[in-house]
């Protein structure tokens, strides 16, 4: 989300490209764009949603409007695994600075670590969500931190929801989101769960 010389905020609606070529401020072909006269939003709080991991990592840009929940951005970061761990983590963490600089976030969103049963998995994660975090960090964003289960639950009413219903669900409460990518929805749904616990700002 930017504002453009008309000065109106333009909206990316889809953008899902390999991080390695990708420009999140670049309408790729296909891509729906709108754009809104930048007095008629009101937009209270803009959230960024990460599902980490070390080769396909999700992120999602909601906006909260009073009650309305408002879809901004969302895609894929993919790495390459036969490139050397930093390279990777250096790929994640920039782009990740790119969405942050572009859509300018007020609050960010990940779900809680969990320990998998292949330690070697378990560690690359811990790295990629410190890549994810340090991003974070560096630009003072607030971050939360929610349960797998939790997430589930606030957006479908089950704990232990398969993906294929996260995904449903994501399109019936952000219609112009069209996801089809598990990571995608996943990095949304922590978002749209960060904006449904998080407290009022006094």
């Amino acid at each position: 989300m930017f504002l453009t010389s008309e000065g109106v905020i333009s909206l990316v609606l889809d953008t899902r490209a390999s991080a390695t070529s990708w420009d999140p401020r670049v309408k790729l072909a296909g891509d729906a764009c709108l754009s809104i006269p930048l007095e008629t939003v009101e937009i209270s709080m803009i959230i960024l949603g990460i599902d980490p991991a070390i080769t396909h990592v999700g992120w999602g840009v909601i906006a909260t409007q009073g009650n309305s929940i408002k879809y901004i951005a969302s895609g894929v970061i993919d790495t390459n695994p036969k490139d050397s761990l930093p390279s990777r983590l250096a790929i994640i963490s920039c782009t990740i600075e790119e969405i942050i600089e572009i859509h300018k976030p007020q609050a960010a969103a990940m779900e809680e670590v969990f320990i998998n049963k292949n330690a070697l998995s378990s560690l690359k994660l811990s790295h990629a969500r410190g890549a994810i975090m340090a991003a974070i960090g560096r630009h003072g964003i607030e971050l939360s931190e929610f349960a797998p289960n939790k997430v589930k639950k606030t957006l479908v009413g089950n704990g232990h929801a398969e993906k294929e219903q996260v995904v449903h669900m994501i399109n019936l409460l952000l219609p112009t989101a069209k996801i089809t990518r598990f990571d995608e929805a996943d990095a949304l749904a922590v978002a749209y769960t960060c904006s449904v616990n998080r407290a009022p700002r006094p």
